[in-house]
């Protein structure tokens, strides 16, 4: 049975796709978490307001009014509205 140049260039183009969509071999995990250091630190400078909310297994600490937080060389500025 003789194979049409249709079928076969349709063949070769999902092959090539399939190339394509392939993973390389084992890719090296960039989650992995990073030490602490002075970059990657997140400083509160300021706010009028602190919350605290505890679970069983977690805290979280929030913050509200005019705040101030500065991580590496970047200042954020939160100015509440009233």
């Amino acid at each position: 049975m003789a194979v049409s140049i249709k079928q076969y260039l349709t063949l070769c183009l999902l092959f090539v796709a399939f190339l394509a969509n392939a993973q390389p071999g084992k890719q090296k995990d960039n989650l992995q978490p990073k030490g602490i250091t002075e970059e990657n630190y997140l400083y509160i400078l300021a706010a009028d307001k602190q919350y605290l909310q505890k679970s069983d297994t977690n805290q979280l600490i929030s913050y509200a009014g005019h705040v101030k937080v500065r991580q590496g060389k970047t200042l954020f500025t939160q100015i509440a509205l009233s």
